[in-house]
Parts: C-alpha cells; structure tokens; sequence
C-alpha cells in the first residue's frame, strides 16, 4: 500500500531548542547585531529533513500567542517566562518566510491552543491517520500518541540518520506504556511546564500503580483498592481537584477543525537569507 510520510514539528520546541543548541550565534545586520541561532536551526532541520525523508510532507505546528490552558491555570508554564525573554523571537516572521520556499511544508495554528494540540488533531486527519506520522518534539505530552502504531517521536534527526522511538520509549522513560502515560504524569507532575505534583515526594511506583488501573482521576477509588493500598496511596483522591487539573492542562485536546489555520507566509528567497544573515550553509542549496 503507498504510504506517504507526515513529520508534525513542534515549532516551539525546534525555536527553543534551536537558539540553546546555537546561542550566541549572531551576524551584522545593517547597524545593530542580531541573534540568528534559531533562524540557523531551521535551516538546519530543513536541510538534514530534506535529506533524510522521501515522499513526505512537513508539518509545523505554532503555539497560539493566547494560552486557554494560561487562563486556567496562572502558574502553567511561568517559569518560562525568562526564559522568552532571553530568546529573542524577532526572526520568528524570517523563518516562517524561509519555510515558505519549500513546496512540503505547511505551517498550522489554532487559537487558543498549542502546537502539541493541532499535533494530534491533524494525526487524526481521515488522508493522515492511516499513513506513517513522525514527530520531531522532546515534549513528554506528545509521547500521548504513542498509542498509535504508525506514530513514531523524532527527538534528534541530522544528515547522518535520525532515530524512531515507539511506544516502548514510554516504558523506558517513566516504566509505563502510552496509554496510561497521562494519568501517572499528571499525579507526578511536569516540572518543564510548571505544573506541580499532586503530593509532594509522592512516590513513582504509588502513581504508576494508580496509573496502572485508572484512565483519569477520581474522587473515590474502589473498595478494594481502599483496602488494599496503603493510606498514602489513597490520600490522593483527597486532592481530587488538583490531579484533575493536572490531567486537563496535560491531556492533549481535540481541537474544531475549522478552528485550525493554516498559514501563508511570504516568501523571500534563499540568496536573502544567506547575505542578510551570513548563513553560508545555504550556498549552492537547490530548492
């Protein structure tokens, strides 16, 4: 059967990741100096993608400026706030118009909502769903889609290779499988995105044994379970309301399709981008 490959790129994590990996990467831009290390890992990742994947489109996915999960909760997510400040997203436009040279790509957003949601909305898409889907993200909230045998997560990939991790990367990284992952983290909590543990120093092995038999949170566990966990273990349904908002700001949601945008950016020739910002690794680069 023709199978045509779909790579889902988080865009906010490649931009993060990008000006780390590259910091300090600057060039002279008429009077002033610019920071061009996110500008140059998307270059990077395009050059390596177009190498490394036949036959496949490329699917960037933005968060949305406005943040319904923020709204909920004021903490999620706060202490990255300096870290926005020292990554300059000036060239956030001058990257989208270098994707736009390239026929494969296609760039998403949906208000209100966060590249891992228009992530798993568009995996579900009737012409997708069917086909090999890959993601190129280290978030942990991604590793939700695991449950799908065509869905692989694409942490590092670079013009030597790249490698697929599957649904036993869940198991090696917290010691349990995709389709329980959402209940274990949101007890355990998710320190990158600020969001607290329901106890503090409650133990992994008590969540991965609550995992193991709940698919969401509860304010009762069952009769026998009372009996038979020890006091710490249950003490949890005692902080229903907040292992219930963990579980919300971490489930991945379905998003309205027609909420879904797709983006249209001009674009501006690669000559521009090899003089205006000295990336020379795009010297003799055939579109």
């Amino acid at each position: 059967m023709y199978d045509k490959k779909y790579i889902f790129i988080d865009y906010s994590w490649l931009l993060h990741k990008s000006f780390y990996a590259h910091k300090g990467l600057t060039a002279i831009v008429g009077d002033r100096r610019v920071d061009t290390a996110t500008l140059f890992g998307f270059v990077q990742f395009m050059k390596s993608a177009r190498k490394r994947f036949d036959n496949c489109e490329l699917i960037f996915c933005l968060d949305s400026p406005h943040n319904y999960r923020k709204e909920r909760c004021a903490e999620y997510k706060a202490n990255r706030i300096k870290d926005r400040a020292q990554n300059p997203l000036e060239l956030n436009l001058e990257i989208q118009s270098f994707l736009a040279n390239f026929p494969e790509v296609h760039i998403f957003d949906a208000y209100g909502y966060e590249g891992d949601d228009v992530i798993n909305t568009l995996c579900k898409v009737a012409h997708i769903k069917n086909n090999s889907k890959y993601i190129f993200s280290g978030d942990n909230d991604l590793l939700q889609l695991l449950v799908d045998p065509k869905t692989k997560i694409i942490k590092s990939l670079s013009d030597s290779g790249y490698e697929e991790l599957g649904p036993e990367y869940a198991v090696e990284k917290f010691g349990i499988t995709p389709d329980k992952l959402l209940v274990f983290r949101s007890i355990i909590g998710d320190a990158s995105d600020n969001i607290k543990p329901v106890i503090p120093r409650f133990l992994k092995k008590n969540a991965l044994i609550i995992a193991g038999e709940y698919d969401r949170p509860v304010g009762q566990f069952t009769a026998k379970h009372q009996m038979e966990w020890k006091p710490k273990v249950v003490s949890i349904t005692e902080h229903y309301e907040k292992w219930q908002m963990n579980y919300d700001l971490m489930k991945l949601v379905d998003i309205p399709f027609d909420q879904i945008t797709r983006k249209m950016p001009a674009s501006k020739p690669l000559n521009y981008f090899m003089t205006q910002y000295q990336m020379g690794s795009l010297k003799d680069w055939a579109i």
